[in-house]
């Protein structure tokens, strides 16, 4: 669980030029892309998690249709995201993995990074956001970024910086700069989990990211 304390400094850092994201599942192309380019990116964990939000929800591509992958939740309505607890009634990590599986075993990269993703989902968190937070650091290795992963201590209402936490259900985003990849299966990726675009290009998504973005 994400411990919710503060210091003095860090009770001050909303008033820094920070640009502050919501903590994605599998987050998508897009949100990769903005938390990239920012220079000082701030991750919220005391938001509430509104219905089909990536919080909870993904998109991969498919070869027939794109595929979303949700994760049900305990607590029903409004939630800090630090509170929300995952359910297991149903076998979702199975399902999860297998879809994974079906639309990326013959790609280039998935097969080499099956077991870290496996053993994430198969972890059983309790929380919600310790299983996302241990996604997205993944995710930062795969991709070979070295910089310090930051999370807020407390909520706070605005920023003087980007504000990107009430991310389009749709997965993409207006602000986000043209990514210029191949999915998969399809030509336009932006709505896809960044898994789509590590498993055609493994680390050097980093390039086509930070490329993009320049």
């Amino acid at each position: 669980m994400v411990e919710i304390t503060g210091t003095n400094a860090e009770r001050k850092s909303n008033r820094r030029m920070v640009d502050i994201f919501p903590l994605p599942y599998f987050g998508p192309v897009d949100w990769y892309a903005l938390y990239l380019r920012s220079s000082n990116p701030l991750i919220e964990l005391f938001d509430t998690i509104p219905r089909q939000s990536i919080h909870s929800r993904c998109l991969i591509d498919g070869p027939q249709n794109p595929i979303k992958l949700s994760i049900p939740v305990m607590e029903k309505g409004k939630i800090p995201t630090v509170e929300a607890k995952i359910s297991y009634r149903e076998r979702w990590p199975d399902m999860h993995l297998q879809a994974m599986r079906t639309s990326y075993n013959s790609s280039p990269f998935f097969p080499l990074i099956e077991h870290e993703i496996s053993d994430l989902l198969f972890k059983k968190f309790t929380y919600l956001a310790d299983l996302n937070q241990a996604i997205h650091e993944l995710m930062i290795k795969l991709l070979r970024v070295d910089r310090p992963i930051q999370y807020t201590k407390k909520w706070a209402t605005s920023y003087a910086g980007n504000d990107y936490r009430q991310w389009p259900k749709n997965q993409t985003h207006p602000a986000a700069p043209k990514i210029e990849y191949p999915s998969h299966y399809t030509n336009d990726g932006h709505a896809f989990s960044i898994l789509d675009l590590i498993a055609s290009e493994g680390s050097w998504a980093y390039e086509t990211l930070t490329r993009s973005v320049e």
